[in-house]
């Protein structure tokens, strides 16, 4: 459901995200996808300036620094690809699910435009929307259709569209980032939850049969595991504890977190399962905040489903040597190895 989109033959991926920038090229050849190539880089360290959290369009006062950013990746990167599909914030969209009962075709688009003045809390002449109709269900007798909106304020695709002409390059889509999540983790005829663990946010987003079924953002963030660590380090090293007690105490911290994230993912998994009677197959962690063990040890010890830390190019075919690169560094491309394989599968429609 990209807001604006072409056809393309070979896709770029983008994920901007607070602090880095990531990138990912992929191509079809014989029915295989391949990796041509992908990069990152942190904002700051390429032009000296930190992106400041706010409430509505963090990204507008940098577009220059994050264009230089993204064309220094591509430039050290090798890449001449210029189609590129780019992610949309969680934190600055709306993603919405809701249900309409089942009538004629010419119908939805009204029913949709009403149910988007009631829960899109903004006018919706200050939002694009973009939206998808991802099931037919029987409820209480009746058929109705699941949708999911999309809903992105117009200054943050105004930013998206400066950033990308800055950059050079030629917007093939701009989209929320379930999308490339539903094509890089979804399966067939299964319900697959991402936790995309993000330094100002989680995004916790359920597909269902690679469809996006609900997105929700969430205030636990891997800032709020760096900043309450590290106040924990400074006091008990001030107070002369040994090195193996400053990692008992590292330690302790992290898991209270990620039992504070459990909690906020076991509500949105709860509440799911039970409203749709389906089941969670399995449970993705990715993002950078993906990497902190203790979270993949709670959410297993306190889960009863599968959980597994992203490796998005799984099902990507790639040079052999980059066999351990790529599943070190799999859970910060996810968003946008994603993106770029929407792109490609763009191309089949």
């Amino acid at each position: 459901m990209p807001i604006f989109s072409n056809k393309t033959e070979r896709c770029l991926g983008i994920d901007i995200g607070s602090n880095t920038i990531n990138i990912v090229e992929l191509s079809e050849n014989s029915k295989k996808v391949w990796l041509k190539n992908y990069g990152m880089a942190k904002i700051k360290e390429i032009t000296g300036k930190k992106i400041k959290e706010t409430k509505h369009d963090p990204f507008s006062p940098f577009v220059d620094e994050i264009a230089e950013t993204i064309k220094i990746i591509l430039r050290e990167a090798g890449i001449k690809t210029k189609k590129s599909f780019l992610a949309l914030p969680d934190f600055s969209s709306f993603l919405i699910s809701f249900e309409v009962p089942k009538m004629k075709k010419e119908e939805v688009e009204s029913a949709i435009q009403y149910q988007a003045r009631q829960r899109v809390p903004l006018p919706l002449n200050e939002v694009t929307l973009d939206w998808n109709l991802t099931d037919i269900r029987e409820k209480d007798g009746e058929e109705v259709l699941d949708v999911f909106l999309l809903a992105v304020p117009n200054e943050t695709v105004r930013t998206y569209r400066r950033i990308a002409e800055k950059a050079g390059l030629k917007v093939g889509a701009l989209d929320g980032e379930i999308m490339g999540f539903s094509e890089i983790f979804g399966k067939e005829e299964e319900v697959v939850m991402a936790v995309n663990i993000k330094r100002w946010s989680t995004s916790v987003n359920i597909i269902n049969d690679k469809k996006p079924m609900q997105s929700s953002s969430l205030n636990v963030s891997l800032d709020n595991f760096k900043e309450n660590v590290a106040s924990v380090t400074e006091i008990s090293y001030n107070q002369n504890n040994k090195k193996e007690d400053l990692e008992k105490s590292d330690e302790r911290v992290k898991r209270a977190l990620a039992n504070e994230l459990l909690k906020k993912v076991q509500e949105i998994y709860e509440t799911y399962t039970t409203s749709k009677e389906r089941r969670i197959n399995q449970i993705i962690l990715t993002g950078r905040g993906a990497k902190i063990r203790e979270i993949e040890e709670v959410f297993n010890e306190n889960l009863d489903t599968e959980v597994d830390i992203a490796n998005p190019f799984k099902n990507i075919h790639y040079t052999a040597i980059l066999e351990d690169l790529l599943k070190e560094s799999g859970p910060d491309f996810s968003v946008a190895a994603g993106m770029s394989l929407l792109g490609l599968r763009s191309l089949e429609k």
